[in-house]
């Protein structure tokens, strides 16, 4: 069945840092400041249609040193969240609630000769298979950009000592199509599924419009 998109707001994903998104780039760009940079990378990701999120640190290697711009050096932009499906485990819980409560609510019936019992049976079963379902069991799907803006290393002397720190930043680019399940409240990462062709060109154009080009290096 192909996913529909559902009008509800939904939780943050929770998304491992070290994740392995299929398609990334790194590049260099030159002269602004870090925190400028930071700026136009979430005003890139807006510009395609991301939430823009601020996780605070970026992965080892990635991170800024002391005395580099504040604030988050890791961002994460989300769009397109569908619906996908429901989690099996959770579906496995739901037809046995509902099992049992007709079992139950045709042996109360017979027992009592009403049918009163047995429509209350079923109904309770019914609800609490629905709110399992709806807390525990819905998968979604969606698209992630990662972009991890951190000081550019100096590069060495010809001697082999390395030279003194470049003020020129590197951004490390990740995108790809991702899995989660909302589970009480919460929604977690389970896979990375594929990066769409539309995905690999929006990042390709987030990369230009923050003064990189996305031919630079493979992140």
């Amino acid at each position: 069945m192909k996913p529909r998109r559902r009008s509800v707001r939904f939780p943050p994903l929770e998304l491992p840092l070290a994740v392995g998104l299929p398609v990334g780039q790194r590049v260099v760009v030159r002269s602004p400041p870090g925190s400028e940079v930071n700026q136009s990378v979430v005003n890139a990701l807006r510009g395609s249609g991301f939430e823009v999120r601020g996780l605070g640190v970026a992965r080892p290697g990635d991170g800024a040193t002391a005395g580099e711009s504040a604030g988050p050096q890791l961002w994460m932009g989300e769009r397109n969240i569908l619906s996908y499906g429901s989690f099996p485990p959770a579906l496995a819980v739901v037809a046995a609630l509902l099992g049992a409560g007709a079992t139950l609510g045709t042996a109360e019936g017979y027992l009592t000769g009403t049918l009163t019992y047995a429509a209350l049976w079923i109904l309770g079963s019914a609800i609490l298979a629905l709110f399992i379902w709806w807390r525990y069991g819905r998968l979604f799907e969606s698209e992630i950009v990662l972009a991890a803006v951190a000081p550019a290393s100096g590069s060495p002397r010809p001697d082999g000592v390395p030279d003194r720190p470049s003020r020129a930043v590197r951004v490390s680019w990740r995108a790809g199509r991702v899995e989660s399940l909302l589970q009480s409240g919460h929604r977690s990462f389970r896979q990375v599924l594929d990066c769409p062709p539309p995905l690999i060109g929006d990042l390709a154009a987030m990369i230009r419009a923050t003064g990189g080009s996305p031919a630079t290096s493979p992140a």
